[in-house]
């Protein structure tokens, strides 16, 4: 009987333990999304750039803000935001795809992508607008470089 008392415990702590990391392994997925190689959704912001040619304009492939906003280029000075290049209109809460953003974008250069939340007035503001962060509370922010014409692999979209 006692031997039966101890098995049963057994059963029941391997059971509970199990169905509690199943448990949060469900939970980390709901709230951590793979949306391509380069963007995880952690939170309710994210941005993708990914590598694109010279030119006088760069597509944004996706940008998800919780609140509207601003997609914003900037230099890559050694892992920092240098001098701003180009901005988004203002987007709205949610998703958006495929935005261009005008500016000069030289090859070989890398520059980063943000997001920056509208302060109310639909005007990027440096200022008063704020950086976006993600749900572990790093400012949103991804890095890219321009690449020589034939370089890139073609983009199909999502």
């Amino acid at each position: 009987m006692k031997n039966l008392i101890n098995s049963l415990l057994i059963i029941a702590i391997i059971g509970g333990t199990s169905y509690y990391i199943y448990a949060l392994i469900k939970k980390s997925k709901t709230e951590t999304k793979t949306l391509n190689q380069q963007t995880v959704l952690i939170g309710k912001n994210a941005i993708n750039i990914n590598d694109q040619e010279e030119g006088t304009s760069i597509i944004v492939d996706l940008a998800i803000l919780e609140k509207p906003g601003f997609a914003v280029i900037k230099i890559d000075k050694a892992g920092k935001p240098g001098k701003l290049i180009g901005a988004s209109n203002l987007l709205q809460k949610g998703e958006s795809r495929s935005i261009s953003i005008s500016g000069q974008f030289k090859i070989n250069q890398n520059y980063l992508g943000m997001l920056y939340t509208d302060n109310g007035d639909g005007i990027l503001d440096m200022v008063s607008d704020t950086r976006l962060r993600d749900g572990l509370g790093n400012e949103i922010e991804i890095k890219f470089t321009i690449t020589e014409p034939g370089s890139t692999s073609p983009y199909y979209g999502y």
